[in-house]
């Protein structure tokens, strides 16, 4: 089981073009839970929580998902993973469902404890209703920590 902790990098240390400037948090918490083992490598259930206090309105997210992570070869100490999840954005007093894809990797910097980099595809039905754009399907990149529990 693991415990993780990200921060949008952008709005942390650049901002964006819709008045969200440097240190607006926007946080993922996830908490995955191993259900299947094959060989060294992993299946999880993740369940995810997002928060993100935006200058338009504040984003809240929850999700379900299914993921597998791997060691890479004659690289044991780093892992891969790949997500793919469900959820629901409550924002502007309305509800968005969606899913998204997680990329990440992680390497221990402690017995327990693991630096990750994910990069989140997710699809994002509110920007299309507050922005009136057609591009609905926004990347972002998240920094964290990983804790094994």
């Amino acid at each position: 089981m693991n415990l993780s902790i990200y921060q949008d990098f952008r709005l942390m240390f650049i901002g964006d073009e819709r008045g969200n400037g440097m240190f607006t948090p926007n946080i993922l918490a996830k908490l995955e839970v191993a259900t299947f083992q094959i060989n060294t490598n992993n299946i999880y259930l993740s369940f995810g929580l997002e928060y993100a206090d935006l200058e338009s309105a504040p984003l809240h997210r929850f999700s379900l998902g299914v993921g597998y992570i791997s060691s890479i070869p004659y690289l044991n100490k780093l892992q891969i993973g790949v997500f793919f999840n469900h959820g629901i954005i409550f924002r502007f007093k309305e509800k968005f469902m969606g899913f998204s894809g997680n990329f990440e990797t992680s390497y221990p910097v402690a017995k327990k404890l693991r630096l990750s980099i994910l990069y989140q595809l997710i699809d994002r039905n509110d920007l299309m209703i507050k922005y009136n754009t057609e591009k609905k399907i926004k990347g972002s990149v998240f920094l964290g920590l990983k804790m094994a529990l």
